[in-house]
């Protein structure tokens, strides 16, 4: 038998942490290929002011300039700056994984990942309910920037009349950060499509089957009998004697 540590040193590094809007993290899928991970820090929260609670679906996608395309889904609960991202890591990257490392993520109980931001407490939680395991990590605090938003147009998304906005964030060293957003007029307002540019890479947030209601402050914490790790090394060593089944 075998020990798992090799596959989990990869697929520990595909951690995602939320959706960024400056620039995309590297992570990695159980076939060592690079992937930008979604952060939801930088100013992006900015455009939910007006809606602090919802829960919805969440497609996030990336076009890099070679033509190699990225896609992650999920479910996503955002709570007055917190989130929870909830995702089946063995359906994401550019290609559905071969059946062989899908097939190993459930053995080894990783195939669903939980990630939860608290940017108040400056701590972010990487939960995988098949190992009842997290890891906490330290997050930086959320800086502010000042969004001015120009009408550029009005169109129709998943059903929705929105007005199209582009928005430019400033912060604090004077770099200006554009993306174009769809609010959707019937839903409060509601960036339901967002997407930016990135590294050269066009990034694309959806937002589907939303919900503008506040959902249960508990799921913003992990599990009290989940055994807790402040590393990802320390998780991997834990499990390393653990042999994969046959």
């Amino acid at each position: 038998m075998k020990s798992p540590l090799p596959f989990l040193a990869v697929i520990l590094g595909f951690t995602l942490p939320t959706i960024h809007a400056q620039s995309p993290s590297s992570l990695s899928d159980p076939r060592g290929q690079a992937l930008p991970a979604p952060e939801f820090s930088g100013y992006l929260p900015q455009l939910f002011a007006d809606n602090p609670a919802f829960t919805a679906s969440l497609d996030f996608h990336s076009y890099g300039a070679s033509g190699n395309a990225v896609a992650v889904q999920g479910k996503l609960a955002y709570l007055n700056g917190k989130t929870r991202f909830e995702m089946d890591m063995a359906s994401a990257g550019d290609a559905n994984l071969p059946r062989q490392d899908a097939s190993s993520l459930t053995q080894m109980g990783m195939n669903t990942m939980i990630s939860i931001s608290c940017p108040a407490e400056k701590v972010i939680y990487f939960i995988y309910p098949g190992m009842t395991a997290y890891v906490r990590r330290p997050i930086s605090a959320v800086a502010d920037y000042k969004l001015e938003a120009t009408q550029v147009g009005a169109e129709n998304v998943q059903g929705q009349n929105c007005v199209k906005n582009k928005v430019v964030a400033t912060g604090d060293d004077g770099i200006p950060h554009e993306s174009t957003v769809w609010n959707a007029t019937d839903l409060n307002n509601f960036p339901i499509k967002i997407e930016t540019v990135q590294n050269g890479a066009t990034v694309v947030l959806l937002f589907r089957d939303l919900k503008l209601d506040m959902p249960d402050a508990g799921q913003f914490n992990p599990p009290a009998d989940y055994k807790q790790y402040e590393d990802f090394m320390s998780l991997m060593t834990s499990r390393a004697g653990t042999p994969t089944p046959p």
